[in-house]
């Protein structure tokens, strides 16, 4: 199945090299969830939002708040030393046979 960049060149007739990114959509979440849970992380341990008593007896708000830090923190070193070893991969399409020179 061709790529969305193939394909939308062949719609428009176009021919020769495209540039077609490595990654496509994979791996976009990993920035999002660890500001994410670095955001979380910090409300629950600078208690910038006051809990109920009923969860503060139950849970360390501190506890679960360095954990998101620190998960929040390794989701974003993953998501950004995965994304930095993405690379650019170039696609040629060839004329098959009895196709029209260019």
């Amino acid at each position: 199945m061709p790529s969305r960049a193939i394909a939308a060149a062949r719609a428009t007739g176009q021919r020769g090299c495209f540039r077609v990114p490595g990654g496509g959509n994979r791996g976009g979440m990993g920035f999002g969830v660890g500001i994410l849970l670095l955001v979380v992380g910090l409300i629950l341990v600078t208690h910038a939002v006051v809990l109920p008593t009923s969860i503060n007896d139950v849970v360390s708000t501190d506890a679960v708040g360095w954990i998101c830090v620190l998960v929040g923190a390794l989701a974003l070193a993953l998501a950004f030393f995965v994304n930095r070893r993405r690379s650019t991969t170039y696609v040629e399409e060839r004329p098959g046979p009895g196709a029209p020179p260019r």
